[in-house]
């Protein structure tokens, strides 16, 4: 009975130490779920502020560079206008030059734009176009003032130049011709000229010697009466 006894109790002891062992292995098993749960909440809390982060700085970024992107836009805008008015300015004195008669102005301000650098291009084709076509029509018709229908107006034109070259052309080729024909007349003219004091000469030759010869014939018929 003793024996039984001691059994059981050294059973029980036996019993009580697993059930301690059990429960602090549960208790540890417990704690280390927990411990993982708390690392994986503090990493994913981690995770959340550094997204947090990563989202604020690219907010930060984007707004920055649209800010930069509108400074430069503003930026860009006040060089325009200030290309615009130096354009307009230099615009404005070739067009008054123009108007007073001086083709010889030109823009020359450079810009950055390329539609403002073509434009300020065409008005100085246009200004040379112009100038060109006056200059080529004032020697011809300076040529012409001088006496001088040997050269006709050059060039190569289009339009209303064209037309106003081919009608200055036509004009000295009709000057040639009536000068032509002037210099032609004013020969007829000094040769009937040249004719008709002949003529006269050769009249009054004829009347020269039918008075000689009348006075001849006076005297010899005076003689033959006094014989």
């Amino acid at each position: 009975m003793a024996r039984a006894l001691e059994v059981f109790k050294s059973n029980g002891k036996a019993a009580i130490v697993a059930a301690e062992k059990a429960r602090a292995a549960e208790e540890e098993r417990v704690a280390a779920e927990e411990k993982q749960k708390l690392e994986q909440e503090e990493r994913d809390l981690a995770a959340r502020t550094a997204e947090k982060e990563r989202l604020a700085a690219e907010a930060r970024q984007k707004l920055e560079q649209e800010e930069r992107d509108l400074a430069a836009r503003a930026q860009a805008e006040r060089e325009r206008i200030d290309m615009i008015n130096g354009l307009s300015e230099s615009l404005g004195d070739v067009v008054a030059a123009a108007s007073n008669g001086d083709f010889s102005r030109r823009i020359e301000a450079q810009f950055s734009d390329e539609q403002l650098t073509e434009l300020g291009e065409n008005v100085n084709r246009l200004i040379v176009a112009v100038d060109h076509g006056l200059t080529e029509t004032r020697v011809a018709v300076e040529r012409v003032a001088n006496g001088d229908l040997s050269k006709d107006m050059s060039g190569v034109f289009s339009g209303d130049f064209k037309n106003l070259q081919d009608n200055i052309n036509t004009m000295i080729a009709s000057l040639k011709l009536l000068l032509s024909d002037v210099s032609q007349s004013s020969d007829n003219l000094s040769h009937s000229s040249q004719e008709l004091n002949q003529t006269s000469s050769d009249r009054e030759k004829c009347c020269r010697t039918g008075t000689d010869f009348g006075r001849t014939r006076a005297n010899d018929c005076s003689d033959h009466a006094g014989r």
